[in-house]
């Protein structure tokens, strides 16, 4: 008897992903994914920090107003202020820094030692906050493979804000 092992594959180089599950609390929120890859590039490396390659996925928060989905993902913009001192320890004035900061990260890569190059994960993406300002909202996620291949683009069900 003779038996052979062969590599499963498939043909799409496009990653595919979808929502697994969607946790929210006033003060912690995650959003986790299904993602499978036939080609397996996904994840960033230590070195990978610049340009398209510096984040893979993406959660964009598009907030309900006014009867309609806007037309801008919303952008938390952080701003922080701080004391400009001199040589001698004297406050000489203020700076300000503007941050905007965006759902955006980097899946690490993992090295596949399966026999199959078809790459399948469950990714949490954490959001650090259930609340965004606003009632009525969904997620909308994508993420991007090393070709820079970007997947589906999905759309969350319609959240409802926590306080």
């Amino acid at each position: 008897m003779f038996v052979a092992c062969n590599k499963e594959s498939c043909e799409n180089p496009i990653p595919q992903i979808s929502i697994k599950k969607i946790d929210l609390t006033s003060s912690s929120g995650l959003v986790t994914i299904n993602v499978m890859d036939c080609d397996g590039d996904i994840g960033v490396q230590e070195q990978d920090t610049a340009g398209l390659y510096r984040y893979n996925a993406f959660v964009d928060i598009r907030p309900f107003f006014n009867g309609e989905w806007s037309q801008n993902v919303w952008n938390y913009v952080d701003t922080g202020y701080y004391e400009i001192i001199n040589d001698s320890g004297f406050v000489i004035g203020y700076d300000t820094i503007i941050d905007t900061l965006n759902y955006y990260y980097r899946i690490p890569y993992i090295e596949n030692n399966s026999r199959s190059e078809i790459y399948e994960a469950e990714v949490d993406l954490k959001l650090g906050t259930g609340y965004f300002g606003f009632d009525t909202f969904r997620f909308e996620i994508k993420i991007r493979d090393r070709a820079l291949n970007e997947s589906n683009t999905i759309i969350s069900e319609t959240q409802i804000g926590r306080l």
